[in-house]
């Protein structure tokens, strides 16, 4: 089965990250997302937040796209940090544009 890729402004998102992140941003509306199971979806939510960074192309290490939920808070944008929260920021705002 080939893979669509629905097409935003500076990247491309694959069909399946935008369908995982609407699944994810679900699960945190619910609260579940730090909730452990059977009651929660906490094992869920974490791997699939390793599964959508994979599919983004992110490493794991950077700021996950869930997390990013501003631009870059502080002043000092020079830092690794700063650097990982732009990538994590960007991705989240194609993941956005692309859900509509």
């Amino acid at each position: 089965m080939a893979m669509r890729k629905a097409k935003t402004s500076k990247r491309r998102i694959p069909i399946r990250a935008v369908a995982l992140y609407q699944k994810l941003r679900a699960i945190q509306a619910a609260g579940m997302d730090y909730v452990n199971e059977p009651i929660g979806r906490k094992r869920e939510f974490l791997r699939g937040r390793y599964e959508l960074c994979d599919a983004l192309n992110l490493a794991p290490w950077q700021s996950f796209p869930l997390e990013c939920d501003q631009p870059y808070p502080y002043p000092d944008d020079k830092s690794y940090f700063a650097q990982n929260w732009k990538l994590g920021w960007a991705a989240r705002c194609a993941l956005e544009d692309a859900s509509r």
